[in-house]
């Protein structure tokens, strides 16, 4: 079941819940504040396709004047095999600014996710804060608890990025290509935008530290080359340099791929957790 239908569902079922004691609303005022706070979030899971998006549009560009690149490679006469290469590469903030936006748009999904449940738990009150519903995880037992704890490592996952980047550092994000030219041919190679996998550490931004940044130093590289034989002669007929990111890093695209897949998860089985409640207070011990 995907998010839409399981809001609809779930949203009939709100409509169809009675004013009762042993329900969890006592007004419709609390009703349209329920309601709202999911709307709320799911508007907040939206916003995360459209920062993606943004990102996508941002490395077609790259990809477009990679393509547009007029190849001027020197020439070196009377060489039997010449290989030659231009790289290019220059900060992107573009992409850190995305990437911010993405996730404190997705922190705040969680966020408002975690004041929904406090409809169904007496004597808990969240803050709207995703972090005090997990520290409740180790105080207490519950249906809704139990499925937190499920997803525990993840959403510290989200909060302990989210953090440092919103509030203590940026990523300085680099882009560019290379243009390899063995004898006549030639290949092509855009930088992937990568970004570190887990809790991004603290990199000084310094006039120094810009002057000689000039490295992509968290990209491995590989080739694959095509020859033919030529009158006895072994030949290139066609090359290709590939890259992909080092190890403890990804390209940022993947990594927003993946918590945006990792929310919506979250969304729906948070939603079908409630549903199985009933509209009647969860039983935290």
């Amino acid at each position: 079941m995907n998010l839409f239908s399981t809001l609809e569902t779930h949203f009939t079922n709100l409509d169809n819940c009675p004013l009762i004691e042993s329900k969890i609303f006592e007004s419709e005022q609390q009703k349209e504040r329920y309601e709202s706070y999911i709307m709320f979030a799911f508007r907040k899971f939206r916003s995360l396709s459209y920062h993606l998006s943004n990102v996508n549009d941002l490395w077609r560009k790259e990809a477009d004047s990679l393509l547009e690149e007029i190849v001027d490679l020197p020439e070196m006469e009377g060489a039997s095999s010449v290989r030659s290469t231009m790289k290019v590469n220059k900060d992107s903030f573009d992409f850190t600014y995305e990437l911010s936006a993405f996730l404190g748009a997705l922190k705040s999904c969680l966020d408002l996710l975690s004041e929904t449940t406090s409809f169904y738990m007496k004597g808990i009150s969240v803050n709207f804060s995703i972090s005090t519903l997990l520290k409740q995880v180790d105080k207490k037992k519950g249906n809704i608890l139990a499925f937190v704890e499920l997803h525990s490592n993840w959403i510290r996952t989200v909060r302990d990025y989210r953090h440092p980047l919103l509030h203590r550092l940026v990523l300085n994000a680099r882009s560019g290509y290379e243009i390899h030219r063995f004898n006549d041919k030639t290949s092509r190679v855009l930088y992937p935008v990568l970004i570190p996998e887990t809790t991004p550490a603290f990199v000084p931004d310094t006039r120094q530290t810009r002057m000689m940044n000039d490295d992509l130093p968290n990209l491995s590289y590989s080739e694959q080359t095509i020859t033919r034989i030529n009158d006895g002669i072994e030949e290139v007929s066609d090359f290709q340099i590939n890259v992909e990111p080092s190890q403890g890093y990804v390209r940022i695209e993947d990594f927003m791929k993946k918590h945006e897949a990792k929310c919506e998860k979250f969304f729906i089985e948070l939603i079908e957790t409630l549903d199985k409640l009933d509209f009647s207070f969860d039983t935290c011990t």
